[in-house]
């Protein structure tokens, strides 16, 4: 089966607009555990997921991508994981 390609009346992101200075220097002052939870989250895995693969509780994930959200001044995970992505392929610079 073809994939489908949304019709072009929806607007699509501009992927460019997600990573800046200010991100970048967020995701380079994480901590080895922020650096690492953000890129399971970007991954795609769960809290629950998280926690198990880094052998610690999921009260401190929640905690950590709480902190991660904050730092990168972003609403949800899903914008974390893009910035993340972009960041580490160097794909969405400006």
């Amino acid at each position: 089966m073809a994939k489908k390609h949304p019709p072009s009346h929806f607007p699509l992101p501009d992927w460019e607009e997600y990573l800046d200075r200010n991100h970048v220097a967020a995701i380079e002052s994480f901590t080895a555990r922020q650096f690492a939870v953000l890129s399971w989250v970007a991954a795609g895995n769960s809290n629950r997921e998280i926690a198990q693969i880094l052998k610690t509780g999921i009260k401190t994930v929640d905690l950590e991508i709480g902190k991660i959200l904050k730092q990168l001044e972003v609403k949800g995970r899903c914008e974390a994981g893009v910035i993340f992505t972009c960041w580490r392929t160097d794909n969405c610079s400006k």
